[in-house]
């Protein structure tokens, strides 16, 4: 992705919308993202993304990803980067459902990317949370009343 933001999400077995990802690029560097498992596999993906603003956005298909890999040195080296990448992304998504509150949660996604409240809705946010639009008011709420 050159430029956008984009959101990875999937549909639960009740039918709801789950945030998984969001992939922010402000010009600073393009951002490389896929379904890893899809990729992996040769699978269709289970997941979706989603464009919440205007983006500049190239695709590649699997078979010409491979044979560019085979022919450079550079892009498998930049495959192995990538895939560590992936890998770390889903450590750290997994830990912070894990070992951090939803309030945690939210107070770490506000230090990493600061402007997330400006781009994405309070009701993607709160599905990345894992918790209700609802909840994510609460806590907003208590973190404003810490404040003052």
């Amino acid at each position: 992705m050159e430029e956008g933001i984009m959101r990875t999400f999937y549909l639960n077995e009740k039918g709801e919308d789950v945030s998984l990802l969001f992939h922010f690029n402000q010009q600073i560097e393009n951002i490389v993202f896929t379904d890893y498992e899809s990729f992996l596999l040769g699978t269709k993906s289970k997941l979706n993304i989603q464009a919440l603003e205007n983006s500049k956005v190239y695709f590649i298909k699997i078979d010409d990803w491979v044979n560019l890999c085979n022919k450079n040195l550079f892009w498998t080296y930049f495959s192995k980067k990538m895939s560590d990448k992936v890998y770390l992304s889903a450590k750290k998504r997994v830990e912070d459902l894990l070992y951090y509150t939803p309030e945690n949660r939210y107070l770490k996604l506000l230090k990493e990317n600061p402007l997330v409240l400006q781009m994405i809705s309070q009701k993607y946010i709160a599905s990345y949370l894992g918790i209700t639009p609802q909840s994510l008011s609460r806590i907003r709420s208590r973190i404003i009343t810490k404040l003052t």
